[in-house]
């Protein structure tokens, strides 16, 4: 992963935090996808243990 200096230096200050944001929604993202895998996988392993 590149260091936040190289960045820094390569973007300016807007762009950084245009980044920084999109990284945010990302990682938001995936673990609200695991979260709903998460909640679907208790659901069917309680529906079958009250089968």
């Amino acid at each position: 992963m590149e260091s936040a200096s190289s960045i820094k230096k390569r973007h300016t200050a807007q762009q950084v935090e245009e980044l920084y944001d999109k990284m945010i929604a990302r990682a938001s993202a995936i673990s609200k996808r695991e979260r709903d895998y998460s909640r679907c996988m208790i659901k069917n392993g309680l529906g079958r243990i009250l089968e």
